[in-house]
């Protein structure tokens, strides 16, 4: 027979796991488009407008891993990230650069539920 468990603590539920592994496929999600909102932003300071493909900005589509299924360019610069991760397969992370005071800022978007973005995303300017 096992010990009772101390007042407060409890076994992880699934919902706090599929939130732990969602987090971590959102923070890899923001590793793995570091080099196209480096792009985009590097295209945008020398063209003075937001790229219109990966193409333009001499990449090559991203081949997935196990959290991210693919990273695409939508309108106006905006980076578009759909996730291999069972937790948030069917679900798209918005990255959209604009310009304050002459410089690059991303904002985060898409149908990501807000308590799983990723503290960059999370963090007021």
């Amino acid at each position: 027979m096992r010990p009772p468990r101390p007042r407060g603590l409890r076994e992880p539920g699934r919902r706090s796991v599929r939130d732990y592994t969602s987090r971590a496929a959102l923070n890899t999600a923001m590793a793995d488009s570091a080099p196209h909102r480096t792009a985009v932003e590097q295209f945008g300071a020398s063209h003075q407008r937001w790229p219109d493909s990966l193409t333009q900005l001499g990449m090559a589509p991203f081949a997935g891993d196990a959290s991210v299924a693919g990273i695409t360019l939508g309108g106006d610069g905006a980076l578009l990230v759909s996730f291999a991760n069972p937790a948030l397969r069917g679900h798209l992370f918005k990255l959209t650069p604009y310009v304050r005071n002459g410089a690059i800022h991303w904002s985060c978007g898409g149908d990501v539920p807000e308590k799983l973005l990723p503290p960059a995303c999370r963090a007021t300017e």
